[in-house]
């Protein structure tokens, strides 16, 4: 029985609400650091209200979740991929609103990605991954420029290119590098815990026949 439920371990992921809510705290402290470290030391004219309102869903989704989450309660595969497309959405809202693929933090489309990879499932990891190249694809369309040296100029579109399929390349590795090496791990615990399992058996075992 102890080695039928290590074997479901590996099958049903996981990530404690706690410990997403903490990676969620993190981005918002580092969204915000960023917002005003660029319109308040650099001076560029963000349109701070704005960005601090997509900043402020996010605070406040985490808000609900630390509520909603013990010390102990582990999330399902499918509640932690709405958190985590909510992300998404979120930071590419913040994105959009600051120059789109050509600001540099645009990479932060792979965060929620790598997390995705890291605990939840195979199936799960490719939704997201597809819907962070989603975004991407959009942000290279669709944004407001952000202005250099106090113009608006407007970046060549084959580097606009460029910058959009290195973003998927990085995505699409993280993904599967990420999730290969999370899933190997899984099963080498699970492995474990099957054996340490048998040998309780045969420990058990031995002393019946005593």
């Amino acid at each position: 029985q102890l080695a039928r439920h290590a074997s479901r371990a590996r099958r049903l992921p996981g990530v404690q609400g706690r410990t997403l809510a903490l990676i969620r705290w993190v981005a918002v402290i580092g969204q915000l650091a960023t917002v005003w470290g660029v319109s308040g030391i650099l001076e560029f004219p963000l349109p701070v209200i704005e960005c601090l309102a997509v900043i402020g869903a996010l605070a406040f989704s985490n808000l609900w979740l630390s509520a909603r989450s013990g010390r102990s309660v582990r999330l399902t595969d499918y509640h932690a991929a709405l958190l985590l497309g909510f992300d998404l959405f979120q930071v590419s809202g913040l994105i959009y609103l600051t120059g789109g693929l050509t600001n540099p933090f645009a990479v932060l489309l792979a965060v929620p990605v790598t997390v995705a990879a890291t605990v939840l499932s195979r199936r799960t990891t490719v939704a997201l991954t597809v819907l962070a190249l989603f975004c991407t694809t959009f942000l290279a369309f669709f944004f407001l420029p952000l202005p250099w040296q106090g113009t608006f100029s407007e970046l060549p579109r084959i580097y606009v290119v460029g910058l959009w399929a290195s973003l998927a390349v990085l995505i699409l590795f993280t993904a599967g590098y990420v999730w290969s090496v999370a899933d190997e791990s899984r099963g080498r615990d699970a492995a474990l815990a099957e054996a340490e399992a048998a040998l309780q058996m045969h420990r058990r075992a031995e002393r019946n026949k005593l």
